[in-house]
């Protein structure tokens, strides 16, 4: 049976000849100053950051020859991220693909909302189970702990009792039978 989904993907440089083709459609986007394409900008300022979000989408994609490769393909979205935090200043562009044409405003709220869930999630591996200072590096050792860690977080947001993230794994690390509690409870949900 056939799923009416959309997608909305990130194109990265693991994807050279994809990405290259992209960067060449921007390109001349660009040098058009993006003539038809939607755009939309937001501005944020707080906590003594200040980041400025950029969107362009582009549905004239017959240059885009790596288009067959993806069925029901309708616009490649392009996203500037401008972050100053005190002194420093980074600026990244961003490369999607899209099943959907929609407006660009549409699009930044979409993208934003998944990097939101994106650094929460990493937040809480790193400060929960120190992601970041893990020395497990060769062969599936990474991916395969990254999907234990996800799945652990998955069954302590479950549990039902007070307490941070935190402080159930510390729980659960002294206390076995909470421990089989929490993976108990999960199964049968």
């Amino acid at each position: 049976m056939e799923q009416k989904g959309d997608y909305l993907l990130t194109v990265k440089e693991n994807q050279p000849t994809l990405y290259a083709e992209i960067q060449r459609l921007d390109e001349a986007a660009l040098a058009q100053e993006y003539t038809g394409a939607s755009h939309c900008s937001t501005e944020e300022r707080s906590h003594g950051r200040q980041e400025l979000r950029a969107c362009w989408v582009l549905t004239d994609l017959e240059q885009l020859q790596e288009r067959v490769g993806w069925p029901g393909l309708q616009s490649v979205i392009v996203i500037v991220r401008d972050r100053t935090v005190g002194e420093q200043n980074s600026c990244e562009k961003h490369y999607y693909l899209s099943s959907r044409k929609m407006a660009a405003k549409k699009f930044l709220e979409a993208v934003w909302g998944h990097w939101g869930i994106e650094n929460s999630l990493h937040w809480v591996l790193d400060v929960v189970f120190d992601e970041d200072g893990t020395r497990v590096r060769t062969d599936h050792g990474p991916d395969n702990f990254g999907l234990i860690r996800r799945m652990a977080i998955s069954m302590l947001k479950a549990e039902e009792s007070l307490g941070s993230i935190q402080v159930k794994r510390l729980k659960a690390g002294w206390d076995n039978g909470f421990m089989e509690k929490i993976v108990r409870d999960f199964k049968e949900n």
